[in-house]
């Protein structure tokens, strides 16, 4: 019996704008971004910083963070580049809110999350994001200077051929349980070519012949078990890269399996690194932060408030003089 669409269990509603008609709407605003490959290859010495609110769930108080972020990124700029947590998806281990995107209609949070993230970029503040759909991947690729594939995806060959593709360097987080080989198996996978189906501009099914991404690196995120920043964690991880020939340096993640999904732990973490920074190539950070300490119900994880933010990377920009 033929196939045929009617037949799965869903309904369609109409098709979405084009990655095209979207940035037309909202084109990509100039921005400088060559200085996170720097930093990740040696030839600049600052830590990338990237810290912002576990995800987007309100783009007036992203944009209130952002400015504040901004004011923040040019006092410690001399020894510390800061990159904003723009998160439009959230991963789920199981039911729940999958973020700002996915809120109906899904049109319109689409365009809404490229104008939000365009007018960050538009204040010469660089963002990061994690790469969940691939679907989304043509309408945000553009404006982003770091991608992330997280603990759930960092094994999925969809997602490493997708970073393969991506004009920013990409990290891949070691898995929920803490194997760091998945984390650097797929950042050498996605410095190869590959080629593979997506969306092009116009929206159709394509065919995509990747160069390969000449800058995936690792993030240390701890497992649901136990945190893997420590010095024994870093040198077996930059051992692994060394042994499939990729650069060994490393990111490290101050929240999730790391913090024990205690926000506050996350000073702790933050701290320990910056000691282990003056031994080990850790050229990034991650922190969870908000305009206020804690969390919104459900829909993110707990984070830090913008007075302890500010102390952590005030702690940073010190450390590194």
């Amino acid at each position: 019996m033929p196939f045929a669409l009617n037949s799965l269990n869903t309904s369609f509603s109409h098709p979405l704008i084009s990655p095209e008609g979207a940035l037309k709407r909202y084109p990509t605003p100039f921005f400088y971004k060559e200085a996170v490959p720097d930093i990740l290859e040696g030839r600049d010495d600052r830590l990338i910083i990237v810290v912002g609110p576990c995800s987007i769930h309100d783009s007036n108080l992203a944009l209130e963070y952002a400015i504040r972020l901004k004011a923040l990124s040019l006092e410690v700029s001399e020894s510390v580049l800061i990159v904003m947590r723009t998160f439009l998806e959230k991963p789920r281990s199981s039911i729940g809110w999958k973020g700002f995107l996915y809120n109906s209609p899904f049109e319109d949070s689409l365009l809404f999350g490229r104008a939000l993230l365009s007018e960050i970029v538009s204040m010469d503040l660089l963002i990061a994001t994690e790469f969940l759909q691939p679907l989304v991947t043509p309408y945000i690729a553009d404006l982003i200077a770091i991608g992330f594939i997280g603990a759930r995806t960092s094994s999925s060959q969809t997602h490493r051929e997708m970073a393969s593709s991506l004009p920013c360097p990409v990290g891949f987080k070691n898995n929920l349980d803490g194997n760091i080989s998945v984390a650097v198996q797929g950042a050498l996978s996605a410095g190869i070519p590959h080629s593979f189906m997506t969306i092009n501009g116009s929206g159709m099914v394509s065919e995509v012949r990747s160069l390969g991404n000449p800058h995936s690196f690792i993030v240390l995120r701890g497992s649901t078990s136990r945190p893997n920043y420590y010095r024994s964690d870093c040198l077996e991880a930059l051992s692994l890269l060394r042994k499939e020939g990729l650069p060994p340096h490393l990111f490290i993640d101050c929240s999730h399996g790391n913090s024990g999904k205690d926000y506050l732990k996350q000073k702790e973490v933050f701290t320990s690194c910056l000691a282990l920074r003056k031994h080990l190539p850790i050229r990034g950070l991650m922190v969870e932060s908000h305009l206020e300490s804690g969390n919104k119900s459900s829909i993110t994880d707990s984070c830090l408030g913008w007075e302890e933010t500010k102390e952590l990377i005030y702690l940073a920009a010190n450390h590194s003089h």
